[in-house]
């Protein structure tokens, strides 16, 4: 059997044993699912994960679950901005918008400044 050491000097073999060990307990069961790529796309892509010395699926598995994550949040914010508008609606009352902006102002220069409050907005 050869070397189990790598060019780098470092033990590959330990690291890759060390990984599948690792993550294996962390993943649970996955499914395969086929994914048509541009070539242009692809060719990007593959040359990215070089980059980042990684492998072109474990950088789309990463790219994919970001924009899961980031689409889960832009929709629990728009379901939170569809709630206050409810309660906007209901309550009759809402906050000016210059008072919102001089207070987010204060408290991201670090002063300390009253918040705002709500005022009837229905006549």
């Amino acid at each position: 059997m050869g070397s189990r050491i790598g060019k780098g000097g470092t033990d590959e073999y330990a690291l890759r044993c060390y990984f599948i060990s690792t993550t294996r307990s962390m993943v649970s069961a996955m499914s395969t699912t086929s994914l048509k790529l541009p070539d242009e796309l692809k060719a990007r892509l593959r040359s990215v994960a070089e980059a980042r010395h990684t492998s072109a699926h474990a950088f789309m598995v990463e790219s994919l679950q970001n924009a899961v994550v980031a689409a889960e949040q832009q929709l629990a914010f728009l379901a939170d901005a569809e709630t206050a508008y409810e309660q906007m609606c209901e309550s009759g009352e809402g906050y000016e918008a210059g008072d919102v902006h001089r207070y987010i102002q204060a408290r991201a220069r670090g002063e300390s400044l009253e918040r705002p409050q709500p005022k009837p907005w229905r006549e």
